[in-house]
């Protein structure tokens, strides 16, 4: 069974929590609220990004929003849709379809950014040279 993890971006940086069993029951903890914004519950979920149980060559953890290359020079974005994780191609506009992220071949995957962090990594190269 996979890790139940999420990240969150406030502030200018990203927060990580998980779901956790306190002894009183399943919670969300792991995530400090910060002066930059006060969310609640459903609030912090639907803005959080999870955990995609899968790690790039290097060990890094894999998360909706991020942005993997692959050695051949393809470079996908992570998105949940269809009750799945896909991978979708960047720039999007060549619309060559999705596939399910759970067949990403590790050895050859590299996160290189996220969609907060590194906006410019979802633009095409001919924009990215203007």
């Amino acid at each position: 069974m996979r890790e139940i993890k999420f990240r969150i971006w406030l502030g200018g940086k990203f927060y990580y929590w998980g779901f956790l069993d306190d002894g009183h029951g399943v919670g969300f903890h792991g995530l400090p609220e910060t002066n930059a914004e006060s969310l609640s519950i459903p609030a912090k979920m639907g803005r959080s990004q999870q955990f995609t149980g899968l790690l790039d060559k290097y060990g890094k953890e894999i998360y909706e929003g991020d942005v993997y290359k692959y050695e051949n020079g393809d470079t996908y974005k992570v998105v949940f849709s269809g009750g799945g994780f896909t991978g979708q191609e960047v720039p999007d506009e060549f619309d060559s379809g999705d596939f399910e992220l759970g067949g990403i071949n590790n050895d050859y995957a590299e996160v290189i950014g996220n969609i907060y962090e590194n906006p410019e990594l979802l633009e095409s190269e001919d924009k990215c040279h203007e």
